[in-house]
């Protein structure tokens, strides 16, 4: 089992946080359109229109801004701080007239500019957001902007440990369920890519960084999985990461709570409707185990919806993120035997206690998506003596001794 750092698939810079650059203009009144492979190509100011939107990063969430905002007949500006961000060239195929500026320190904020969009890499203490939060120009995330134009209801997931496997598991469960289910966000497909689908639900994991960036989220419901140390290399303390988490209850409609962390129902705003889960009994109307002269059973208080056996996922950290997914799904309404029915298939995701191979009398097992300390010593405690453990990748400001602990 490894470790590597997880929320990377959207995050759009992961080094030197706190700059966004671009590239030095001889002329104030000029603006640089840069083309790959190509000379860099000066539009004057005074001939095109001046953008009111500035998008903060070229990583998948900037293309997918591009994307929208092109599908809008909108151009906008758009800030580096690389010299050849990943996603500059997607940018200019889809929005040729977009401004760059890549390279250089990004200090001054365009008289026209009245909206920023913040990729969830950037650092919030930029020269340039303060200044626009100075001027009074919009602070806006990609989540943001989802929400504006989502007109379907909306599950959201986050969680130290699990939110991806839940988000997964929640889409699969209602797609068996006869529900049409997109999911995306932190997890695969950027948010702002799904909206226009022809679905029942949108399915969304949220990272810390996109929750502290973004207004209240108005999910149908929402759940905070759990809450361990993780990110204080850029949260800087604990109460901090644990604050950008809580944010997602703050504006759905429908709470899920972990009953096993008793302390994050806290979080949850007074009179919301909430739905817990626990490893041990159900409350009535909530989800947990059973256990019975047959075995050990996932119910919805007393109801036995399908043996712990035959959830296809191992691990007890699985059960729970199971529990979770069944009281999302029935949080919105879809039927509890189609989401047994539809767990029972799930296979999991790559990369999460998937065995790879059986050879030279061992089995080797990739859990390289474990990637803070509480996921990494819960899925050791799931695997029988003797093991041996591989790991590396970032530290992230974490404490080691609850996995010295576990092994």
């Amino acid at each position: 089992m490894g470790g590597a750092e997880s929320h990377r698939a959207i995050l759009d810079y992961h080094g030197n946080f706190g700059t966004c650059w671009f590239v030095e203009l001889e002329d104030p009144v000029m603006a640089a359109t840069i083309k790959p492979g190509a000379e860099t190509e000066v539009n004057s100011r005074e001939t095109a229109a001046e953008p009111t939107l500035l998008v903060l990063g070229m990583g998948e969430t900037g293309v997918s801004c591009a994307r929208h905002f092109a599908a809008r007949g909108i151009t906008a500006e758009v800030a580096d701080s690389r010299a050849t961000p990943p996603g500059m060239k997607s940018i200019l195929d889809i929005m040729p007239d977009a401004r760059l500026q890549m390279g250089s320190q990004l200090t001054e904020l365009g008289s026209s500019i009245r909206r920023i969009v913040v990729s969830p890499g950037v650092d919030l203490d930029v020269e340039v957001i303060r200044k626009g939060k100075a001027r009074g120009v919009e602070i806006v995330s990609d989540i943001d902007l989802f929400f504006e134009e989502c007109r379907v209801p909306v599950i959201a997931i986050t969680g130290s440990n699990g939110k991806s496997t839940v988000t997964s598991m929640v889409a699969s469960m209602l797609s068996a369920a006869g529900w049409s289910a997109a999911a995306g966000a932190n997890l695969g497909i950027p948010a702002l890519d799904l909206l226009g689908s022809d679905v029942d639900v949108y399915v969304l994991e949220l990272s810390s960084f996109q929750l502290e960036r973004s207004r209240p989220v108005s999910a149908e419901v929402a759940v905070l999985l759990n809450i361990t140390p993780d990110h204080l290399d850029r949260h800087g303390y604990m109460a901090e990461y644990r604050a950008a988490k809580e944010r997602i209850y703050l504006g759905c409609r429908k709470a899920v709570v972990n009953r096993d962390f008793p302390d994050l129902a806290s979080a949850v705003p007074t009179n919301l409707p909430v739905t817990g889960f626990t490893l041990g009994d159900p409350l009535p109307g909530e989800f947990g185990i059973r256990h019975t002269e047959a075995g050990a059973y996932l119910a919805c208080g007393e109801a036995l919806l399908m043996p712990r056996e035959e959830l296809p996922v191992a691990g007890k950290h699985n059960v729970a993120n199971a529990l979770a997914a069944l009281a999302l799904g029935a949080s919105v309404g879809a039927d509890l035997y189609g989401l047994a029915a539809g767990l029972k298939n799930f296979r999991g995701m790559p990369h999460r206690m998937q065995t790879v191979s059986h050879a030279r009398g061992a089995t080797w097992i990739d859990d390289s998506k474990a990637t803070n300390v509480a996921a990494a010593s819960m899925s050791i405690g799931s695997v029988p003596d003797p093991l041996i453990l591989i790991a590396g990748g970032e530290g992230k400001g974490a404490d080691f001794d609850e996995l010295a602990k576990a092994l």
